[in-house]
């Protein structure tokens, strides 16, 4: 038999070798775990449909459309089985090669899948090309060796540094039966998560299948996209393998089933059509396919996530094909189904209501829990939850054995007065009351009275004879809480009613603070020394003072506060203040200045004479008076002195030396003088002197005014 191959196309396109359960464009170029999605596919979930169309200029285009139109019918069945593959076949003349088992390997190329196997990828020995598909790895060829069982493609190959590219059964690896959930969690593609047992990933290779025990009598199992097509051979059923690619696609860009990004791939054939998702055709003279082949536009929908945009399914025109013209739609007048169900044609396998029962064969198809509407109709259970022989849909008390309707009370209540008062228990609080209704403030038993007429029923006053008070508060009922000093403890527990800082009398009664300002424990209003934490009264020597008792002058004080310990002084003068008693102190006016040296002892102002003045100056002013200066005397004029000034005719400055005598004795603090009454004619002489209670100082040389005339 002649076995032809598929040539994988690449020009603006992405050629299309891979593999079933794997995936067209996983490889070194995109990395080997890219996942490959269909025609329409976005990242999101639902129903993507893929659109597949016969070229209206098409050779064979009449004998195309009923293969065409079983390939879409078949993917979308999903119906998968062993023994698949038939060779011989009874329908093909020996060198005829079935046009439908074609189309429906390419058509897996244009959902995203690719070969499970090595085929004819360059760098492929011939008798290579049923091991499993996987990069060449780094040294650049392909390994291949069949291990201990001699059949390519099995569990036990050997492939050293070839990086695999197809996805296995994490349990398993047996590409001949599928897992219940197909995700990334039951399948994996790196070698690392293979089971034990297993050396690398197997492929659904018609060998394997028959050494597994998968072959029907003479009939084959093998995947549906493994790369070669044998003459006198049909192949129009998928097998599990194949559903691994597509539904490992379909867990969406997670990966995992079951989550919002989920999606179903549906194909529908639209007839002949120049433009749509998946165009099939004979060749036209300007493609390139040897048996068949599967050009595909492609884009990156997410990191390791490509979707086919376009694809066209070629066949070859120099092939002798076998168009099947059988159409497996079993409801061709249907154009929602293509088998008739159990419903059959026209009517959908719908069951609305999730219960089991296919709409067709129930009357309450939206009703889960029924199929035929019994006593109560659809949507409502025949049930008598309360069990009193009146179904809940006949009955308003369907909780409640004894009642079949609400009455006064309602459902689940007895209509009963228990305490006789006319208001039957369900409407009134107080059913064992019959004063009463609702428990008022006092509750149900309690009669609502309010004694001191304070608005505050009894039940809940604490003072029911005071009707100023509800609780006893601090000082008790009958007994106001009055604050008459404001300081937060009332009149009646407060020692001191009318003292706002104080609720005891304490030490020093009410009114009175109980400070202790020297920290002696003795209050100061009982402490005769309050600022002396030694005494708690003046004594001989005053507060501040301690008490000793000796007395070494006998002046009756004691030399502890004596001012003159050693000199009697009763008295205790002390002029200038100093601690030194006047009857013992060298400086009693504490001028600086020893009583000896002091011409006045009692007086702070005058320690000693005035010194000569010097430096007497005068002058001329504006208005012709004379105006005087000289040196400042300041250490004898510092507190009581004051400067004379004497004028007259030399001889009687000098004549009269007491100075008495002479013309214009005046008096100045500050060391110059003004004299207005100075004249332009003759000459006046003037002498500055100091004065103080020691006396009157040296007066200094005399100093002329010329031409001024005599006082």
């Amino acid at each position: 038999m002649i076995r032809a191959r598929v040539l994988g196309i690449v020009a603006l396109i992405v050629a299309t070798r891979a593999h079933a359960a794997a995936f067209i464009l996983a490889g070194e170029a995109n990395g080997v775990d890219v996942v490959t999605h269909p025609p329409g596919f976005t990242g999101a979930g639902g129903v993507v449909h893929v659109s597949v169309c016969t070229h209206p200029l098409s050779p064979n285009l009449a004998n195309l459309r009923i293969p065409v139109d079983n390939v879409v019918n078949t993917w979308n069945r999903r119906l998968t089985m062993d023994g698949n593959v038939v060779q011989p076949s009874s329908e093909l003349a020996s060198l005829e090669y079935d046009a439908e088992s074609a189309i429906l390997h390419e058509m897996g190329h244009a959902l995203g899948l690719a070969h499970p196997n090595l085929g004819s990828l360059p760098g492929v020995a011939g008798a290579d090309d049923d091991f499993t598909v996987t990069t060449d790895g780094a040294d650049g060829v392909y390994d291949c060796d069949d291990g201990l069982d001699n059949v390519d493609g099995s569990l036990d190959d050997l492939r050293d540094d070839d990086v695999n590219l197809n996805w296995f059964r994490r349990s398993s690896n047996d590409p001949f039966r599928i897992a219940p959930i197909v995700d990334t969690t039951t399948y994996a593609r790196a070698v690392a998560d293979l089971p034990a047992g297993s050396l690398f990933s197997a492929n659904a290779e018609r060998a394997l299948g028959g050494a597994l025990g998968y072959d029907v009598g003479p009939d084959q199992s093998e995947a549906a996209m493994q790369q070669g097509q044998l003459n006198d051979e049909v192949q129009r059923g998928l097998h599990v393998d194949d559903m691994v690619g597509v539904e490992l696609a379909e867990s969406g860009l997670d990966g995992l089933a079951g989550t919002p990004d989920d999606y179903v791939v549906a194909l529908d054939y639209i007839g002949d059509a120049a433009t749509c998702d998946v165009v099939v055709s004979v060749e036209r003279g300007v493609e390139e396919a040897s048996l068949a082949a599967t050009v595909v536009r492609s884009t990156v929908v997410a990191p390791r996530h490509h979707a086919v945009t376009h694809a066209d399914i070629w066949l070859g025109d120099s092939i002798a094909w076998y168009f099947n013209q059988a159409s497996n739609d079993d409801c061709p007048g249907d154009p929602d189904k293509i088998d008739p169900g159990a419903c059959g044609c026209g009517v959908p396998d719908l069951d609305s209501d999730g219960d089991g029962a296919l709409d067709c064969n129930e009357s309450c198809d939206d009703d889960p829990l029924k199929t035929s509407p019994g006593a109560c109709g659809c949507g409502v259970p025949d049930v008598d939850s309360d069990g009193d022989g009146a179904l809940d849909c006949v009955e308003l008390c369907d909780d409640d054995p004894s009642k079949t309707s609400p009455d006064a009370c309602g459902c689940g209540v007895a209509d009963l007065d228990s305490d006789g008062d006319g208001a039957f228990d369900c409407v009134e609080s107080c059913d064992d009351d019959p004063l009463k209704t609702s428990p008022g403030a006092c509750g149900c038993g309690v009669p609502d009275v309010d004694a001191d007429g304070d608005t505050t029923p009894d039940c809940l006053d604490d003072c029911p004879s005071d009707p100023a008070k509800t609780t006893p508060g601090r000082c008790g009922c009958g007994v106001a809480e009055s604050d008459a000093d404001a300081d937060g403890t009332p009149d009646c527990l407060d020692g001191c009613p009318a003292d706002p800082a104080k609720i005891v009398p304490g030490a020093c009664g009410c009114g009175v603070m109980d400070v202790d300002s020297d920290g002696d424990l003795t209050a100061d209003c009982l402490d005769g020394c309050p600022d002396d934490p030694l005494k708690i009264s003046p004594g001989p020597c005053g507060c501040g003072v301690i008490d000793t008792g000796l007395d070494s002058d006998g002046d009756g004080l004691g030399d502890s506060c004596d001012d003159c310990p050693l000199v009697p002084d009763p008295g205790q003068a002390d002029l200038d203040g100093d601690r030194a008693g006047d009857a013992c102190d060298i400086d009693i006016d504490g001028d600086g200045s020893d009583n000896l040296d002091d011409c006045a002892p009692s007086n702070p102002g005058d320690g000693m004479r005035v010194p000569e003045i010097l430096g007497l100056r005068v002058a001329r002013g504006p208005a012709g008076e004379a105006l005087l200066s000289w040196n400042d005397a300041a250490a004898g004029m510092a507190r009581e002195g004051e400067y004379l000034v004497i004028s007259g005719s030399l001889p009687d400055l000098h004549a009269d030396r007491d100075l008495r005598g002479a013309c214009g004795l005046r008096g100045s603090r500050a060391p110059r003088f003004v004299d207005p009454g100075a004249r332009a004619v003759g000459g006046t002489w003037y002498l500055v002197l100091g004065s103080n209670d020691c006396g009157e100082g040296d007066a200094g040389q005399p100093i002329a005014w010329a031409n001024l005339p005599p006082c």
